[in-house]
């Protein structure tokens, strides 16, 4: 825990080496320890490490191949663990600043389906798309990836669009919106307001923040209900399950893991 604090303090004040360094230590003792949804969740951060500013065109291309051989090399992990790693092409493991063997890298045992505990991860690959270039493809591997290493539940379908059966009721639709910058002052949380506000009457709504944001009064007052969930993914999903949405907003989906997972389901 103190390597994953202090690597992200690093990554905060633009250390990114010396973060990464700290977030991969932190992966080694957590997976010595057997604790593996920590150590998955630092390798992740790890992963997802790249400058906030670069210096040129050059080195953001650089960044960015990097990038995509973590992700690729993750999820050679999820899948066979490292049984067949031979060298550290995107730098994943900083073979270079930290002393492990490839011995060691081969003894990690696969990863699939051992990511439980997603608020671990904190921040999902927010800077990668700052950018502006082209992301598609590197949106899909990262999700892929994610879909790996995530549990079933992951992919969890509420109750209410499951039933094959079901008989759409004769009643207002019911719009949800999620997000961990919807509470004070954010700009998010002051667009929804407005909508809310406008379609009021056509539609009911439902507010659900994610993460430490705390919601306004104004939230209770102009919505059909508003939730603050914290980061229990739990909470968040049976929440959301409960609520028998017919439309969910995502007011962001980069700034909080969990707000990131809930796009699967």
């Amino acid at each position: 825990d103190a390597y994953a604090n202090y690597g992200g303090h690093l990554a905060k004040i633009g250390d990114q080496d010396a973060a990464a360094d700290s977030l991969i230590r932190g992966f080694w003792i957590s997976l010595r320890k057997n604790r593996i949804d920590a150590a998955i969740a630092l390798l992740l951060r790890r992963a997802f490490l790249v400058p906030t500013v670069y210096s040129s065109l050059v080195e953001t291309d650089d960044a960015r191949i990097q990038f995509r051989q973590r992700i690729r090399d993750i999820t050679v992990l999820a899948h066979n663990g490292g049984n067949n790693w031979m060298e550290d092409k995107g730098d994943l493991f900083r073979l270079d600043n930290y002393e492990v063997s490839i011995q060691e890298i081969q003894g990690i045992p696969p990863l699939k389906g051992k990511l439980q505990n997603l608020s671990e991860i904190q921040s999902p690959h927010f800077y990668v798309h700052y950018n502006g270039l082209y992301d598609l493809p590197i949106q899909k591997e990262v999700s892929e990836m994610f879909a790996l290493l995530c549990p079933p539940s992951l992919f969890e379908v509420s109750p209410h669009l499951a039933r094959k059966d079901r008989i759409t009721k004769q009643r207002m639709k019911r719009i949800g919106f999620v997000s961990s910058l919807i509470g004070g002052n954010e700009p998010h949380g002051l667009l929804v307001l407005d909508v809310i506000r406008s379609l009021k009457g056509l539609f009911q709504f439902y507010v659900v923040s994610i993460g430490s944001k705390t919601l306004t009064t104004e939230f209770h007052t102009v919505s059909d209900g508003a939730y603050e969930v914290g980061y229990d993914s739990r909470a968040a999903r049976t929440l959301l399950m409960s609520l028998e949405l017919d439309c969910l907003v995502f007011a962001e989906a980069m700034n909080e893991a969990i707000v990131y997972s809930l796009g699967f389901q």
